[in-house]
């Protein structure tokens, strides 16, 4: 990569970095939530574009598929990381359904990540960024359950996209 590293790459290398998620002034537990200190745009702000070159069939699980159009730009609205690194992003597919793919069918077209993005840190050393109400306990088994509050959810937070 040429000239600086853009701050995206620079915020997650240094969640992924902290090993103890420390944040200046304090420290954050397992489990819990942090909200990033410098705002960047409204949510949807951070944008990638499928590759399908890069979908390495087998053997990446979460590529695009059927599921996602190569060259299309599509509206990041949750990342996360395993313990073992392993970088997925949340994406609305073709079809509408909020669905994980893998990070490395993607580059990136819009780095920032939205103002009221939250960082939770899970007992298993995974990671997860994107709006708070996205990152509570059971919201995705409930919303692909079809129960309706967190339909409304999901709704409500998509629009703030717009």
């Amino acid at each position: 990569m040429t000239g600086a590293e853009p701050p995206l790459r620079r915020e997650i290398e240094w969640l992924v970095s902290s090993s103890t998620f420390d944040v200046p002034g304090r420290h954050v537990p397992s489990g819990s939530s942090v909200s990033f200190a410098k705002p960047t745009r409204h949510a949807g702000a951070m944008q990638v574009r499928y590759a399908a070159e890069r979908y390495l069939v087998p053997s990446v699980d979460g590529g695009g598929g059927d599921f996602l159009v190569d060259g299309s730009v599509y509206d990041v609205i949750e990342i996360g990381m395993d313990p073992d690194r392993h970088v997925w992003f949340r994406i609305e597919n073709r079809d509408g359904t909020p669905a994980l793919y893998d990070s490395r069918c993607f580059t990136l077209t819009g780095e920032e990540l939205a103002p009221d993005w939250v960082a939770q840190l899970h007992a298993n050393g995974s990671l997860t960024l994107g709006p708070r109400p996205f990152l509570a306990s059971g919201f995705w088994e409930r919303y692909f359950d079809r129960v309706p509050d967190a339909i409304e959810v999901y709704q409500r937070e998509r629009r703030k996209d717009v």
